[in-house]
């Protein structure tokens, strides 16, 4: 997905009933991509004060509509050049 000199920041949503729930679920996403955390920043849930995209409001509607508690989607992936 990504080559060895670059690095991501991207967001994921996934049915969880809490924080724990969430980062587990998404760990478990990036290690079966074999992807590294470097950390999660501001993670809770989507409200629409945030004013989401229609790319995250389209797959949180997948989300509530398939109703798979294991299923974890992500949005685009924005690169930039990693810092060694």
């Amino acid at each position: 997905m990504l080559s060895a000199g670059e690095g991501a920041f991207v967001n994921f949503l996934t049915l969880a009933s809490s924080e724990a729930e969430f980062r587990a679920k998404v760990v478990g996403a990036l290690i079966y991509y074999r992807l590294e955390l470097l950390e999660f920043k501001d993670v809770r849930a989507m409200s629409e004060s945030d004013r989401p995209s229609e790319d995250i409001l389209g797959i949180a509607a997948e989300l509530e509509l398939n109703n798979d508690p294991k299923h974890v989607r992500y949005a685009t992936f924005h690169i930039f050049p990693r810092a060694m």
